[in-house]
């Protein structure tokens, strides 16, 4: 799910909202079964010109609690 907000005619802010897997989870080892365990996943982007400037990106996995790039 996500959205976005035109600045101007080359500047945009968008946000995005999920989920991610967290890892795979053994239900029955003898038989190899696993089910995914996922996590909330959602991002703040701010590009121009469809070219990304910067992003900050949270989860609930603990590993990427918190990602930004500039």
């Amino acid at each position: 799910m996500g959205c976005f907000k035109k600045i101007d005619s080359t500047d945009f802010f968008s946000v995005g909202i999920g989920f991610k897997t967290k890892h795979l989870v053994d239900v029955n080892k003898a038989y190899r079964q696993r089910t995914i365990e996922t996590s909330w996943y959602a991002g703040i982007f701010y590009d121009r010109n469809n070219s990304l400037l910067a992003s900050l990106v949270m989860s609930g996995v603990k590993e990427y609690f918190c990602m930004i790039d500039i």
